[in-house]
């Protein structure tokens, strides 16, 4: 059964595929759509399991393959984000973006420890260039010489004369990305001698890449029983 047959061709690469498909022109009825999103009688909720691609899921609803575009337009966040990935995506993901070495300390780090300095574990004898840190969260982020020597916990880190000691030593990707108490993001500024609050919770880099792709997985879709009368609206604003 084909839908929207009556609209203009356009090219579109959706998410995160790079090649391009050929769709009905989009823009076309966005206003349409605006008002169907906000009208419970035309819309449903759609949890994508792993895996699932758009095409397959247009299919299960309207035996159509073809309908997918319409999942970007009914969700604004997988238009801008993406289509959901399955997990071991975001880890690899998570991975690629975060692919150094993180230091915590609650020592002072202001004027030491700079980005392009070398720094080295007494203990562990790891070496590494600092390229970036976070006074916020005590971070410094190295990238190791040696990714088989890593840095370790309560060890001394020097780096042009001055030691700090590390509260904590992990992968980049495992670091927290911010703490959370019952679920509210907490400011803190661990590097001026301030403790995590014993009820926090550290959100790392991958969590929140698994956060966030698990909120893309429940989309708004149409009804399968509403998809003619949607049809009907947009040729009618075709027509006008």
């Amino acid at each position: 059964m084909s839908y929207f047959s009556d609209f203009p061709l356009t090219y579109y690469s959706f998410g995160n595929n790079e090649e391009e498909v050929l769709v009905q022109n989009i823009a076309t009825y966005v206003e349409i759509l605006d008002d169907v999103k906000i009208n419970a009688a035309f819309y449903q909720d759609y949890y994508v399991q792993g895996g699932e691609r758009p095409d397959q899921i247009s299919f299960i609803l309207y035996q159509n393959p073809h309908m997918h575009w319409t999942f970007y337009l009914m969700n604004d966040k997988i238009r801008e984000q993406g289509w959901p990935m399955q997990n071991h995506e975001v880890i690899d993901k998570a991975k690629k973006d975060y692919p150094n070495f993180t230091i915590i300390t609650k020592d002072p780090i202001f004027n030491t420890f700079s980005v392009g300095d070398i720094v080295e574990g007494d203990t562990s004898g790891a070496r590494g260039t600092i390229v970036h840190k976070d006074l916020t969260l005590g971070q410094i982020v190295v990238e190791l010489e040696d990714r088989s020597t890593v840095f370790q916990t309560a060890e001394n880190v020097t780096c042009e004369g001055e030691t700090i000691v590390s509260s904590g030593a992990v992968y980049e990707y495992l670091a927290p990305h911010h703490y959370e108490v019952d679920g509210e993001h907490v400011d803190l500024e661990l590097t001026n001698n301030m403790n995590v609050p014993i009820n926090a919770v550290p959100v790392t880099h991958l969590d929140f890449y698994m956060n966030e792709n698990g909120s893309l997985k429940q989309i708004r879709v149409i009804k399968p029983s509403s998809i003619n009368t949607v049809q009907q609206l947009f040729n009618e604003a075709l027509r006008s």
